[in-house]
């Protein structure tokens, strides 16, 4: 089985506005945040860029007490100035968007950035509309982990009421039902994409929400993803994930062997072999 690959990917989460506005409060908020509670991942934030129609100014955090309310009216969008190639957050007038990407967490690390982000910046000024954590998912489409999914995740989803979408063949299936079941007490359109195998389909399952999405997107790609507006349920889901063996296993090389490629081996860094 190729199961879905966890250390690939990043996790989105956005923290909706109340009003379509940025302003010096919300900005002066987030600096504080990032000084107390600096993202995980990333590296340490001094500098930022405004951006508008017709508008760009680069400030320091600490000098952001400096601006002008109506200076910082015309910015449309605010990022970080940091080295790397992933964007830690985006700042716009209706969200702030905070990425945390997979690829140098372990599974306990990477849940434990998502509360810490979620309890630090849950809280800025402006943006307390609500919350969505949202995680995409790849992985080798097979008939095992095809039965995985179907047999032993989807049917013990955390406990609730749940809305259910199937669209497959030009057939859209839809109803409700309350898990956990067995996958035998699921409706019968899902258990029978559980066994399609050539043909683009995709399951969707709501709940107050958050939504668990299963899809076909190719022949050979199976993809999931969580839509969570909720932590405890994200939370939840990728602890069943684990528990079922969803998620493939983070390779580790001993640190004596780190970046000492041999003759016929892999470079950790590049993932192709190494040349001699």
């Amino acid at each position: 089985m190729s199961p879905l690959n966890l250390y690939n990917t990043s996790v989105h989460l956005n923290f909706f506005a109340e009003a379509v506005s940025i302003s010096k409060k919300t900005i002066m908020a987030l600096c504080e945040i990032l000084e107390k509670g600096p993202l995980p991942t990333h590296c340490d934030i001094q500098w930022l860029y405004l951006r508008g129609d017709r508008y760009f100014r680069k400030v320091r955090t600490a000098n952001v007490i400096d601006l002008e309310e109506k200076e910082i009216d015309r910015a449309t969008s605010v990022t970080p100035i940091c080295e790397g190639k992933d964007l830690p957050f985006l700042l716009t007038s209706d969200q702030l968007e905070v990425y945390l990407s997979t690829e140098k967490l372990t599974f306990e690390g990477l849940t434990k950035a998502v509360r810490e982000v979620a309890a630090h910046f849950g809280h800025l000024a402006g943006y307390g509309a609500g919350m969505r954590i949202e995680l995409p998912l790849r992985g080798a489409f097979g008939g095992r982990l095809s039965n995985l999914i179907y047999k032993q995740i989807l049917p013990k989803l955390p406990a609730g009421n749940y809305g259910f979408e199937v669209l497959w063949n030009k057939k859209t299936d839809q109803g409700e039902i309350a898990l956990p079941k067995t996958f035998e007490e699921l409706p019968a359109s899902i258990r029978q994409i559980a066994n399609v195998i050539r043909s683009p389909y995709a399951v969707r399952m709501t709940t107050n929400g958050s939504r668990f999405v299963v899809s076909c997107h190719k022949l050979k790609e199976l993809g999931v993803i969580l839509s969570a507006a909720n932590l405890d349920w994200f939370l939840e889901v990728m602890q069943i994930c684990r528990e079922k063996g969803a998620f493939r296993e983070r390779f580790e090389m001993p640190a004596s062997h780190r970046f000492m490629p041999t003759f016929g081996t892999v470079d950790p860094r590049s993932g192709s072999h190494a040349k001699i």
